[in-house]
């Protein structure tokens, strides 16, 4: 199954038998983000994200995903001049 990070569009392959539960957490390991992971074939539920979060499965992501770096930091914008 194809997972892609939210935050920074990481791509993930995951083996559907590692998701034991309707719905699995999984971190990032380019970002760090926390990502909820639907089994496929599971209709969303009504139940707050609170008690969904409560019932994830953690999944390790794959040994060969790339690793984590820092974050290139934003460019300042020129200055205005009046």
């Amino acid at each position: 199954m194809k997972v892609v990070c939210d935050n920074c569009g990481a791509v993930y392959q995951i083996q559907e038998q590692k998701l034991a539960k309707e719905v699995n957490r999984a971190t990032c390991r380019q970002c760090g983000h926390r990502m909820l992971i639907r089994r496929p074939g599971t209709e969303p539920e009504t139940r707050s994200p609170e008690v969904a979060r409560d019932d994830a499965t953690v999944v390790a992501l794959p040994p060969d995903a790339p690793e984590p770096t820092a974050p290139e930091p934003p460019v300042p914008a020129p200055p205005v001049r009046t």
